[in-house]
């Protein structure tokens, strides 16, 4: 019984720790993202036209597309 407990000690931190580094790599890959749009944009309406745009057409395709085949290792355990 002990180590089971550990056993979901462990995981749960292990899962902590991926998720914290995925977070990272997605801010990274928005910074990046957010960026390029506002070199390219023109003004400021441009920028916000522009951004509102990605974010529908990423919305849209998350509702369309499978789930990412690494999404199994995210599950959460009672």
């Amino acid at each position: 019984m002990a180590e089971s407990v550990l056993e979901l000690k462990r995981l749960r931190g292990s899962f902590r720790s991926r998720a914290r580094r995925d977070l990272l790599e997605l801010e990274r890959i928005a910074g990046g993202l957010e960026e390029r749009i506002y070199v390219a944009a023109s003004s400021q309406l441009d920028y916000l036209w522009k951004i509102s745009l990605k974010m529908l057409t990423m919305e849209m395709k998350s509702q369309t597309a499978p789930p990412p085949s690494n999404l199994k290792r995210y599950r959460v355990f009672a």
